[in-house]
């Protein structure tokens, strides 16, 4: 979403509600490192930029965790981090970079961008060496089956290109091509389907000099010298795309083209057996796809399976020039450096903020910023900036801006801190719940034109996780996720914004795809226009205390806005210091309860902003902080 930097003005009022998912416009901000899609084990609809310390060269995904490697050699990791796949040392996850902790005198020169192992990481230093760390499923690191917290080195020299997916991996090493790991499709291309643990030599490439290797989850490919593409294992969405009909291939075999020009660039798509995908461009520009189509993964238009390529063409005036694909999402870099994506999307994958089940058309996503490099992996993708490439639109004026209607003082006003902006605060009871897949809550005083809509949600069920699916409100304002955080498979607790409201007397409408136990609150800000978010942090946990975590670095003045969830009736019995927390709201379905609280603060200095809340009793709870300057 663009966000438009309109600072808070004096007078800025509270009032309660909640809230649609909305394409959002695609977003220009700094420079850098942006990541989205499923990370952190949250859903990030949107790009989202993440520090890293030193210059970045390279970024690479894996199924949990992502990766930047410095100028100076030092690789950066954040994500999941329980297999040891960060590299610290630890099993902590880390929602901001940890550096990978190499032996002294390492350092790295390359990342494998498609892709990385299931819960692990390889990399590769100055010297030909391959280092891994993290699970080593299968033995995809060729060293037997085991979980390295620090990187270990594998046992192959002299080694110029990685890939690995899933529970394989492959090695170009002194010139011959080498596979690990698992191996029931042939996906190590040895001509068996037996498990290695050690490292054997990929059949049928005689004479052929691979300049790129690339896997998914049940296959592999590798890009000749001559622009041929190969591909092995796994053929149940047509993925060997040769218009065979076999089952596998546990030997090499060459895709074929209409168009006589050579390959350039591959990108291997799918995180299961069944959604197994590819996408390439040639050296005339043109790029074609293959295999499968069921989210629209191969940007075709339709979603029906293709067994040799197809051309798919870019929208109109758009060249691509780099391209990735996910388990099921295609991916393009175009000739400005702007980011196209198309495909599955239930985990925010297509990065325009809207979490559905497929987008057939691709839609812009990040704009203006000249992307380098690209690399995305099951639910994720990562990419590499090089700095803003046009200048942002103007934001228009609007023609008129109504005067804030007054809101009428609540029995209790929650008084500012000292030293804090001379920022109003009243709320009107608009919170609700529901144990039905629909829910509707409205403004007790009317909005006015231009405020600031901040709506948070929990959702509960009692089998499978449901997820919002869509909020809209009467007066036909555009809301965006701004973050979420999933706590096992029955919690979604997610909070979102509509900036520069149009108005009025406010109904917000939420719906489930299914019952399930639903509490919402609505926080109207007026005066505050369309606020960007400036930090967020997110967590969850089995306790009777909980935070949020820290959101570092805010500014002043701000405006902070944290939930709480939980999955039985919740007793607050103490906050952080000067948030105004708004009553808790409560629902039940089958038996199960849930219930959330949220609160607000006016910050009145820079610097890390946290919110906690203690409980009666041990339960599951998420929580969420998000401050908007």
């Amino acid at each position: 979403m663009r966000r438009l930097g309109v600072t808070l003005l004096p007078g800025a009022t509270a009032v309660l509600i909640l809230a649609m998912t909305v394409a959002a416009s695609p977003v220009a901000t700094t420079s850098g490192v942006y990541y989205w899609g499923y990370t952190f084990a949250q859903a990030h609809l949107s790009p989202t930029v993440m520090p890293i310390p030193g210059t970045v060269v390279q970024v690479a995904s894996s199924n949990t965790t992502l990766y930047a490697l410095t100028a100076t050699g030092q690789v950066y990791a954040w994500g999941i981090g329980t297999s040891g796949q960060l590299g610290d040392g630890g099993t902590t996850d880390s929602s901001t970079p940890v550096q990978v902790n190499f032996p002294a005198g390492v350092s790295i020169a390359s990342l494998p961008t498609d892709v990385m192992p299931n819960a692990g990481a390889l990399a590769v230093d100055t010297n030909g060496n391959v280092w891994a760390w993290g699970d080593d499923v299968h033995g995809v690191d060729c060293m037997g089956q085991s979980e390295y917290l620090t990187p270990v080195k594998v046992p192959l020299t002299d080694v110029t290109l990685i890939s690995s997916a899933s529970g394989h991996a492959l090695y170009e090493a002194g010139g011959t091509l080498y596979a690990c790991g698992g191996n029931s499709l042939g996906e190590l291309g040895d001509g068996s389907t037996a498990t290695r643990t050690g490292p054997v030599e990929v059949t049928g490439l005689a004479g052929q000099t691979v300049v790129g290797l690339y896997s998914s989850s049940q296959d592999a490919y590798a890009l000749t010298a001559a622009g041929a593409i190969y591909a092995w294992g796994g053929n149940a969405e047509d993925e060997l795309c040769n218009g065979s009909s076999v089952v596998y291939s546990d030997v090499p075999v060459q895709v074929p083209f209409t168009d006589s020009s050579p390959a350039t660039q591959v990108a291997a798509g799918g995180s299961l057996s069944s959604n197994g995908s590819l996408l390439a461009r040639l050296a005339d520009g043109t790029v074609w796809a293959c295999g499968s189509d069921t989210y629209g993964q191969l940007g075709d238009g339709g979603s029906t399976n293709q067994a040799v390529p197809v051309e798919v063409f870019p929208p109109a005036g758009v060249t691509y020039q780099k391209i990735a694909m996910s388990g099921a999402t295609g991916y393009a870099v175009d000739s400005d450096g702007d980011v196209w994506a198309w495909g599955w999307d239930v985990e925010g994958q297509v990065g325009n903020g809207v979490r559905q089940s497929a987008e057939l058309t691709p839609v812009e996503v990040l704009t203006g910023e000249g992307v380098t490099q690209i690399s995305a992996t099951a639910q994720d993708v990562v990419v590499l900036a090089s700095g803003p490439t046009a200048t942002p639109t103007p934001t228009p004026t609007p023609t008129a801006t109504p005067t804030p209607t007054p809101t009428p003082t609540p029995t209790s006003t929650p008084t500012p801190l000292p030293g804090a902006p001379a920022l109003s605060q009243a709320f009107g009871a608009a919170a609700g719940t529901t144990t039905t897949s629909s829910l509707t809550a409205s403004t007790t005083t009317p909005t006015a034109n231009g405020d600031l809509l901040v709506v948070t949600v929990l959702v509960r069920n009692v089998d499978t996780l449901v997820k919002v699916g869509s909020v809209s409100d009467n007066a036909g304002d555009l809301f965006t996720p701004v973050t979420a955080v999933v706590r096992g498979s029955q919690t979604d607790e997610e909070m979102w914004e509509a900036a520069n409201s149009l108005g009025g007397a406010t109904t917000v409408s939420v719906a489930l795809p299914t019952t399930a136990s639903l509490s919402m609150t609505v926080l109207d800000i007026t005066g505050a226009g369309a606020s960007p978010v400036d930090a967020r942090s997110t967590s969850s946990g089995t306790s009777t205390a909980a935070t949020t975590g820290t959101a570092p670095s805010t500014e002043s003045p701000e405006i902070a806005v944290a939930c709480l969830g939980w999955n039985t009736k919740p007793t607050l019995t103490g906050t952080s210091a000067g948030y105004t927390a708004l009553p808790v709201e409560e629902s039940s379905v089958a038996g199960w309860l849930s219930g959330e609280q949220t609160a607000y603060m006016i910050l009145s200095t820079a610097g890390a902003q946290s919110y906690a809340g203690t409980f009666s009793a041990s339960v599951v709870w998420t929580g969420a902080l998000v401050t908007f300057s």
